[in-house]
């Protein structure tokens, strides 16, 4: 069983791993060691591995781990702090799967204020030496009990349905926006699904292969011909633009801002894009195209490693 939360000192409140890895791109978590059990009376370190890498380069995904010797054997017993899952445990991690299903995991449309950057002065101590590290106050929030993932943005919802597809349970992992239930495979929809005139005027999050181009004043993407949506009986290739003053609001706007750059200087190459919203027809000079209207870059995520 691997450790689904900590509590993150820079922050002061309980994150899980997708969480944590979009805040440490951002700026707003500092190192990736600043993290502790949520045990009730465990002082242990707990070490966000593989935080301070681009996806495309990791091995495995980010995921929190224990250090040190200060974890109680209470803590151990419980599998408060026990290390992330072996390859052989495979099947233990479906069944855990649909065991909670009752607790669906949360996607929030708006970030809290706790994720806001800020100017911070680096903390000196004493004699000099700058402190990276905070230690929690006494008597942190941390009770042992299961809490549901919160993610932010459509990126943390890419990486838990790539994981419940790969363990066979995306169909019963469940997902709730606003109050409103649906599982993760409900929720993914490919755009070369030919049932795609279903579920088209819904608010889903829509992935396919794509092109990224640049243009005057931001970048356009385009999905593949083999990605069509099907409107009142006609097919559209959609796109969607990404305007640079979009870019430079954005919550993770240093990491957008080289992906678009790398993947429209190389060539043309296609990469996964995924886009939670809804596609619209516009009329434009006698013409009729589909877009994505994004207003939020933490609706959009491109993946060049994705496996379909």
């Amino acid at each position: 069983m691997k450790i689904e939360h900590a509590f993150s000192s820079d922050l002061e409140e309980i994150v899980d791993i997708d969480t944590a890895y979009e805040l440490f791109t951002a700026g707003r978590i500092l190192d990736k060691h600043n993290f502790f059990c949520l045990y009730p009376g465990c002082a242990g370190d707990i070490t966000a591995a593989n935080l301070d890498k681009l996806r495309q380069d990791m091995a495995v995904d980010p995921y929190f781990r224990r250090v040190g010797d200060e974890h109680t054997a209470e803590c151990d017993d419980h599998g408060g702090c026990e290390e992330i899952a072996s390859a052989r445990d495979e099947e233990a991690r479906r069944e855990r799967g649909r065991k909670d299903e009752t607790l669906p995991d949360q996607f929030v449309l708006t970030r809290p204020p706790s994720h806001e950057v800020k100017v911070q002065a680096v903390p000196v101590g004493p004699d000099g030496a700058v402190q990276t590290k905070r230690k929690r106050r006494a008597g942190s929030p941390g009770d042992g009990s299961s809490r549901p993932a919160t993610a932010y943005s459509v990126g943390s919802l890419v990486s838990r349905f790539a994981k419940y597809r790969k363990q066979g349970v995306d169909a019963v992992k469940m997902l709730s926006i606003r109050g409103f239930r649906l599982s993760y495979r409900d929720m993914f929809v490919p755009l070369a699904n030919p049932d795609l005139e279903d579920v088209a005027s819904h608010w889903r999050v829509y992935f396919g292969r794509a092109f990224v181009d640049r243009k005057d004043t931001g970048y356009a993407i385009t999905f593949v011909p083999q990605c069509a949506v099907v409107l009142e009986g006609k097919k559209y290739r959609p796109s969607l633009f990404v305007p640079d003053q979009r870019i430079a609001n954005a919550y993770s706007r240093t990491l957008f801002d080289r992906k678009f750059k790398d993947l429209s200087e190389r060539g043309r190459p296609d990469a996964w894009f995924f886009v939670y919203g809804k596609p619209e027809r516009v009329e434009r000079a006698g013409k009729t195209y589909v877009n994505f209207n994004v207003y939020n870059l933490d609706y959009i995520d491109f993946r060049e490693g994705f496996e379909p």
